[in-house]
């Protein structure tokens, strides 16, 4: 894994943060206020309580551990004893996990992406408001830009504001002690089957479960909440959890973030055309962000792959990202989505793919492929994965005789062990 840039206060051990050469890619219309606000403002992040899915956030069924339930009852039994309280039964327990994820949601905002660089119509028809699919865009960048570009120290350092419980956002940071910045790969359930539970509990995990109407689009999220979820969980004399309904009052917030630097490219909507450019470039010309093809523009716009033979007309690699659906969580469906990638990879032409699998211990498998324009990309195996949590295996093929070659790293040979 490349060092220095990844940092351990952004993971979810439930949820994978793809390889840094991933892409992602926002959707949204060709409208001037959203390309001002996206470049200007910073990520626009909607409140969870806003989203059209209306169980986002929520426990459906709650999964814990026996040592969560001992060690509320430890913390909570001095309470208790003053105050002559019980413990309260198992389904009550259950019922209290409930409410207490129906509290923390409204504590959370959340910028949502698209993993990979495939262009479902459904993506266009979701995102843009126009039937004929002109008048839209789409933001590429990669993981590791985008992890580069949230803040890593205040706007203002020792910033105190009494008549807030809450960090501004404008101040919110990597590693800040009274707010919480998340990211990674949305997981999706199908909640209808028995047996499938949610990660009670913890504040951030959950909301990055979706149900499985919406695993078309493969969602990178980033999740803020700018309350108090560094701090330590604290227990109600029943040994329940405390949770305190916060005075949000927003439907969404703008995130700053280095927006210019970690974009790479616009992508036009499938049936655009030079009036849908043009106004495109008109917009960034206002804001001073600079496009074109060569090293010192800031973006490039690029049309939709739609459009074109290969993705290797604009673009050096290519990148898929799988398993976010893996509803009966085998090795073969995350096997056949390898097959399937290296199969386009050969009607395509592209010279060399590396087949990437994933593991954590909770977080379960994903798999990603990469498929390069040379036959000698500069692009080192062990690049792949983040080797502090999560086991990695990485296979490069290609058409010349030196293919395939295999790496792991040491906690992917752990785990099969």
């Amino acid at each position: 894994m490349a060092k220095g840039w990844m940092s351990g206060h952004l993971v979810s051990e439930y949820n994978h943060i793809p390889s840094g050469r991933m892409v992602i890619r926002r959707y949204q219309d060709l409208e001037e206020r959203y390309i001002k606000n996206y470049f200007e403002k910073g990520l626009y992040c909607n409140h969870l309580t806003n989203f059209d899915d209306k169980n986002e956030g929520l426990i459906g069924e709650p999964g814990y551990s026996g040592s969560l339930r001992g060690g509320l009852a430890a913390v909570s039994s001095r309470g208790r004893k003053r105050e002559g309280e019980e413990l309260v039964s198992d389904e009550r327990f259950e019922d209290s996990l409930r409410d207490f994820h129906r509290i923390v949601r409204h504590k959370h905002f959340a910028n949502c992406w698209r993993l990979g660089m495939d262009e479902p119509t459904e993506m266009w028809d979701e995102y843009i408001n126009d039937d004929e699919l002109k008048a839209g865009v789409a933001f590429e960048t990669t993981v590791r830009q985008f992890v580069r570009a949230i803040p890593r120290e205040p706007a203002i350092r020792n910033f105190q504001d009494s008549s807030k419980e809450e960090t501004p956002i404008w101040n919110v940071h990597i590693g800040a002690q009274g707010s919480d910045i998340r990211v990674g790969a949305v997981r999706y359930q199908d909640r209808e089957k028995e047996g499938i539970l949610q990660p009670a509990a913890y504040q951030a995990a959950v909301n990055f479960f979706k149900r499985k109407d919406y695993d078309y689009e493969k969602e990178f999220r980033l999740l803020i909440n700018s309350f108090d979820s560094a701090r330590m969980l604290q227990a109600n004399p029943d040994g329940t959890l405390v949770a305190e309904m916060p005075d949000v009052g927003e439907t969404h917030r703008f995130f700053p973030m280095a927006t210019v630097w970690m974009t790479n490219r616009i992508i036009l909507a499938p049936n655009a055309g030079e009036e849908q450019r043009d106004k495109l470039e008109r917009i960034l010309d206002d804001i001073g962000v600079t496009y074109g093809s060569d090293e010192d523009s800031d973006v490039e716009i690029v049309p939709s792959s739609s459009n074109l033979t290969s993705r290797s007309e604009t673009h050096d690699y290519d990148a898929v990202f799988a398993g976010q659906d893996n509803y009966q969580e085998t090795m073969e469906y995350l096997n056949n989505e390898h097959r399937k990638m290296l199969k386009q990879s050969q009607q395509e032409d592209w010279p060399v793919t590396d087949l990437v699998l994933l593991m954590m211990k909770r977080g379960g498998a994903v798999v990603e492929g990469y498929r390069y324009s040379t036959d000698k990309p500069d692009v080192d195996l062990s690049e792949y994965g983040h080797d502090e949590f999560q086991g990695v295996c990485v296979t490069r093929n290609g058409t010349s005789s030196n293919f395939p070659v295999e790496y792991k790293n040491d906690r992917m040979k752990e785990f099969e062990e």
